[in-house]
């Protein structure tokens, strides 16, 4: 038996119990595959924005969040097809989903060629008519290289998925790009290449994690993809899920970047560059509910839902709500009551414009949050268009919003139009769920995290008080008051059945890994 197999491992094959330990263990691996390729992501910005400056790093964030949004749009949604076309393959023969798993490589890649092509052709007129800054061409151009890449990348991490690979498939997108992203910065930092440098670096942590994925998915699926193994090319059935599937899984996400788009084009590159920075710590909510369950969690709902598990179903949108909405609390707690404390700590005095705007787009993160994953919900049990109307009116109503505020108010505007987008995106979503699904996520048990988190507030209220004048002091005091307390209060108010199996999940892994370690 292998060191890693316990007793809750073997407990995960069948009913409800199973499924909230395969999400705890896929949680376990995903986010903090997330959480640390996210940490050294930050790392990365705060060594860019520190170096750089506010208006060269403004300058960077607008090739930066072009980037972003074409590898949402450039795969055309053909990552979410591998996903949820290899959770339904164990009836099929080997045949579909090869064809599935290489069209989508090569159309995602192709497509990602013909965008960069293309703004890398239109970077001069993109720079002084749209961005009306033309010292971002190059930047513009440098950026354009990586869109093929990051594309074909999504697609490679969703066939490693389709394996359940999930050390793997962490290593490849949530971890390795970020880490050699910070490493060739400080490189470039080192070499005094500056904005260029520093836009170069990115793209190539892009390509060097690409050629990583490629390499593995196709060593772990090599049996299916070999030469000798006949293929089936179906590109309409797949695009005719992938498309919609893609504007309803991008719209969520255009509502956490187009906001800079918006900025970059009304405001000055120096106030770009403190919205960026700002916007780094409001995305924290989201990599947080994506990293519960990671790819494990679509693929689970695609099966549950065409085996009529209702009530499984029920369970799974609850856990992972709350799940979610919990690891948030205590970031938000800091954002909102130390929001001038941590831009100072972490970005400089140049930043501490951003700090109203920073509160106000935590409580966008943290609606986020706490609705759970509504927008897979629908896209996996067939209702992908109804999630493309609503996220797609909810983006027609951020970009109305942003166009009207941002120009009068500044960040301020920015964020609240935002904010107010995405409250709306999600509470529509929730009401979907309850109306078409029949699933709702939230219960009585939701108040012990509502009073611990007011307990919580308090402890961050009394660190304050003191006025420890370290910043960097109080800011950790802060964040562990935070931390111990809300944890304590909702051990102290007692823990429900599915978090104490995630907790003896995690307690076994860290014990076998422990043994392992000492048996080596």
């Amino acid at each position: 038996m292998p060191v890693e197999e316990t007793a809750v491992d073997r407990a995960m094959s069948t009913g409800q119990s199973a499924d909230n330990l395969l999400i705890a263990k896929g949680a376990g691996l995903s986010l903090s595959g997330k959480i640390l390729g996210r940490g050294l992501q930050v790392i990365a910005q705060i060594v860019l924005a520190r170096t750089l400056g506010p208006l060269s790093y403004g300058l960077y964030a607008i090739g930066w969040t072009v980037l972003r949004i074409v590898s949402l749009l450039a795969p055309l949604g053909l990552d979410r097809a591998v996903l949820r076309f290899g959770a339904q393959s164990k009836e099929s023969s080997d045949l579909d989903i090869k064809g599935v798993i290489l069209d989508s490589f090569f159309i995602s890649v192709a497509s990602g060629a013909a965008v960069g092509t293309a703004v890398f052709a239109l970077a001069p007129w993109l720079a002084e008519y749209v961005f009306r800054k033309p010292e971002v061409t190059d930047v513009l151009r440098i950026f354009a290289i990586a869109f093929p890449v990051a594309a074909g990348l999504k697609v490679c991490v969703a066939a490693i998925w389709s394996t359940r690979r999930v050390r793997i498939a962490a290593l490849a997108e949530d971890l390795g790009q970020p880490a050699l992203n910070l490493a060739l910065v400080i490189a470039a930092f080192y070499l005094s290449l500056g904005l260029v440098g520093a836009a170069s670096a990115a793209v190539l942590s892009f390509v060097l994690s690409f050629a990583a994925a490629v390499y593995f998915s196709f060593l772990l699926l090599r049996r299916l993809l070999s030469a000798t193994t006949p293929i089936v090319h179906e590109p309409k059935r797949l695009l005719a899920f992938s498309l919609p599937a893609a504007l309803a899984g991008a719209m969520p996400v255009f509502l956490t970047w187009v906001d800079r788009i918006v900025v970059g084009v009304i405001r000055p590159a120096d106030e770009m560059g403190v919205y960026h920075a700002v916007s780094q710590f409001s995305i924290l909510f989201s990599i947080v509910l994506s990293g519960i369950g990671g790819g494990i969690l679509g693929p689970m709902i695609a099966r549950l839902y065409s085996e009529g598990e209702r009530d499984r179903l029920q369970g799974l949108f609850r856990v992972t709500t709350k799940w979610g909405l919990y690891m948030s609390v205590p970031a938000f707690l800091i954002m909102c009551i130390m929001p001038l404390t941590l831009l100072t700590v972490v970005y400089g005095n140049d930043y501490q414009s951003g700090t109203v705007p920073l509160v106000i787009l935590a409580f966008a993160g943290f609606v986020n949050a706490g609705t759970g994953p509504v927008g897979m919900l629908l896209v996996m049990t067939g209702r992908e268009r109804v999630w493309l109307a609503i996220s797609f009116g909810a983006l027609v109503l951020d970009i109305a919003l942003l166009v009207a505020l941002t120009p009068s108010w500044g960040l301020t505007g920015a964020a609240l139009g935002r904010t107010i987008a995405t409250t709306v995106m999600f509470a529509t979503g929730i009401i979907a769920c309850a109306t078409q699904l029949r699933l709702w996520p939230y219960d009585r048990r939701y108040l012990k995290g509502a009073l611990a988190a007011g307990v919580a507030a308090a402890a961050i209220l009394l660190v304050t008080s003191f006025q420890i004048p370290i910043l960097l002091v109080e800011l950790l005091f802060g964040a562990i008051a935070a931390t111990v307390v809300f944890c304590g209060m909702l051990w102290l108010l007692g823990l429900d059945e599915e978090d104490q199996q995630m907790l003896k999940w995690l307690w076994e892994k860290m014990g076998n890994q422990f043994s392992l370690a000492k048996s080596r």
